[in-house]
């Protein structure tokens, strides 16, 4: 089977695994952008170091001095390096309105800024989903069969909503503090109807890149305990499972009789190879411009789905066992059912990134009375309850080639004003908990600032556009490219993507192979 997958985040290694699984050796192309050498060498001088031995050159690097106070939203970056963001490629020319998203090129996709959540999809967000959870469920635990998950030691999750579909033995160990435990224990006894528990990471702690608790979680992993798509892909390359090319833009496929061209730059230069077989995985936004110049839509609207994210700092009178906290990754995922979807929040102890970001005007001994008696939560709603983008290919060129538009549909003054009404319940809740919040505390994410979007080619059983496509990820205009990633989900839960995304992908390669 000549077969080509293109991207190399979730969405493609799902694809990828089940292929190999089956004997199937694929190709896979992706742009592959990495870091550079001095980024990397930086991350090899952060191996032996914590936030408490970060020199003043280290921190400089590391962390952004956006100001929470005056409404700016701090950006995600990988040891100062802001790479995986894709708003200047070559040959892929993008205007996004207020800078607020752009499609990645990183070889692991968006994933390598990661921080390894994952919870399975409810039916509740599900509704016009052309599949159920069930139909998923295989799938699931196709996939963690073959990635970590941690969890507290004690295993307190949710199994009966949140299904683990992972043998309890092949747990990997989070490390959460006695504070956060109680936390959860006390939220998930006030609270029987809604769902507090420990938090689950595609995080390491038993091997060689175990997690050594260096509270460099936010701003890259430098012992690579969060689990990495990209490494995998290099792995499967040399142990010869698979083709992995880099440096390969595709901008256009076309199917016929004989099979699948596809169109790709290299440099400067443009080719064209055919395949049998195509699994689309290059990223909602990718993906979508991809479609939309294969099939000369030009200036045609399309919407793009968003979970939409906040952040709400929350207090408690006693501080915490140490100054500064050494894991910064979420501990406790806290799900309540809001308007008929999950409202999901994901519940951490505050440490030097968060000290790092308060308001300047703040000195350095009130921050760290400050940062011991924290929590943040970041929250997240349903794609129902959120802001969207529409995504359009004008007619416009730049550098030869068409341009792609990203402009937010506004509708902030309804999303702000449910999250401030959610909020205000939140904060009763947690009082009744020993932790304090406000409303007026809570800072709300512009829309995509949790890279939680997709929903742009539609998946359903009834297509009636020619941008919709069926249960197998393929629009009326093809019959063996099959779209994978998070641009044919139906709606975006709070909760997690990742995890959804790459069931589905396995889905639908298991019903190709099948097929």
């Amino acid at each position: 089977m000549n077969v080509l997958i293109i991207g190399t985040g979730p969405a493609s290694w799902a694809t990828c695994n089940a292929l190999i699984e089956k004997g199937v050796r694929p190709t896979v192309w992706d742009v592959g952008n990495k870091l550079d050498e001095n980024h990397l060498a930086f991350k090899e001088n952060l191996k032996e170091k914590t936030t408490h031995s970060l020199t003043p050159s280290d921190a400089f690097k590391l962390y952004t001095k956006a100001n929470i106070r005056n409404g700016e939203f701090p950006k995600k970056r990988l040891y100062g390096s802001d790479y995986f963001h894709g708003f200047n490629q070559s040959y892929s020319p993008l205007i996004s309105k207020e800078s607020l998203i752009a499609p990645t090129f990183a070889q692991g996709g968006f994933a390598v800024g990661w921080g390894g959540a994952m919870l399975p999809i409810r039916n509740e967000d599900m509704a016009n989903w052309p599949i159920t959870a069930s139909d998923l469920s295989p799938h699931f635990k196709r996939v963690l069969q073959n990635l970590p998950l941690a969890l507290g030691s004690d295993n307190s999750t949710s199994t009966e909503v949140f299904p683990l579909f992972k043998d309890i033995d092949s747990l990997e160990f989070l490390p959460i503090s006695l504070r956060l435990q109680r936390l959860q224990q006390r939220l998930d006894r006030n609270q029987p109807d809604d769902k507090c528990q420990v938090a689950r990471l595609a995080l390491y702690s038993k091997k060689e890149n175990a997690c050594n608790l260096s509270g460099l979680c936010l701003t890259g992993c430098p012992q690579n305990s969060i689990y990495s798509f990209s490494d995998c892909f290099e792995k499967w390359h040399t142990d010869g499972k698979i083709n992995l090319c880099r440096d390969r833009l595709v901008y256009k496929i076309e199917e016929d009789d004989q099979g699948v061209a596809v169109k790709y730059i290299t440099g400067a230069e443009k080719y064209e190879e055919r395949f049998g077989r195509i699994f689309l995985a290059a990223g909602a936004i990718s993906s979508t411009r991809i479609v939309l110049e294969s099939l000369n839509k030009f200036e045609v609207p399309v919407k793009l789905l968003d979970s939409q994210k906040f952040i709400m700092p929350m207090f408690q009178l006693r501080g915490g066992s140490t100054p500064t906290p050494t894991f910064e990754l979420p501990s406790l995922f806290w799900d309540l059912q809001k308007n008929d979807h999950w409202l999901h929040i994901q519940i951490n102890e505050a440490g030097r990134f968060t000290k790092e970001h308060l308001p300047g005007l703040v000195p350095n001994w009130l921050r760290s009375i400050i940062i011991n008696r924290m929590l943040i939560g970041w929250g997240g709603l349903h794609s129902d309850h959120s802001q969207s983008f529409k995504l359009s290919l004008l007619r416009a060129h730049r550098q030869g080639r068409p341009i792609f538009h990203v402009e937010p549909i506004k509708t902030t003054k309804i999303t702000t004003k449910l999250i401030r009404r959610l909020t205000k319940e939140l904060a009763n809740y947690l009082s009744k908990a020993g932790v304090y919040t406000s409303p007026l505390l809570t800072q709300i994410a512009p829309p995509g600032g949790g890279f939680h979007f997709g929903g742009s080619l539609t998946m359903t059983t009834k297509r009636q556009t020619e941008l919709e496509t069926d249960t197998l990820g393929r629009l009326p205009a093809w019959k063996s490219v099959h779209i994978v990633d998070g641009s044919i989900l139906p709606s975006i839960p709070a909760t997690t993507i990742a995890l959804n995304i790459m069931a589905n992908a396995d889905r639908i390669t298991c019903e190709v192979l099948k097929n």
